[in-house]
């Protein structure tokens, strides 16, 4: 009876081309909702789950938003009612609306200018 011993460069192979086949995987996910498609289709058309793709996209979309420097403006809603003078529904403090519009659009910027 013949045991099978592998290397380390054999294993460290492995892991290389395991690496390649998930980042392949994963621009294949990108592409297609890129594509409109939406995540449960994307999940059947790969034979993955729909959790994963869906996990992919939110890491991808993290790590855009780390590229270009995004911060998101941390509030506390939840005590700014006593500040607030606003009367329409929601009681949302104007300076949320604009912080939240005035990132969005700088986001939005910077994926065009990388079009």
């Amino acid at each position: 009876m013949r045991t099978f011993r592998r290397n380390k460069y054999d294993i460290l192979s492995d892991v290389e081309r395991i690496k390649q086949l998930k980042e392949q995987k994963e621009a294949e996910v990108l592409s297609l909702y890129l594509k409109c498609f939406n995540t449960v289709e994307i999940a059947e058309k790969l034979g993955i789950s729909d959790e994963t793709v869906r996990l992919i996209i939110k890491n991808q979309e993290i790590a855009d938003m780390q590229k270009i420097g995004f911060e998101p403006e941390l509030y506390n809603i939840w005590n700014s009612h006593k500040d607030n003078q606003t009367t329409h529904f929601g009681n949302v403090p104007a300076s949320f609306t604009e912080n939240l519009l005035q990132n969005s659009n700088k986001f939005i910027n910077k994926q065009i200018m990388e079009v």
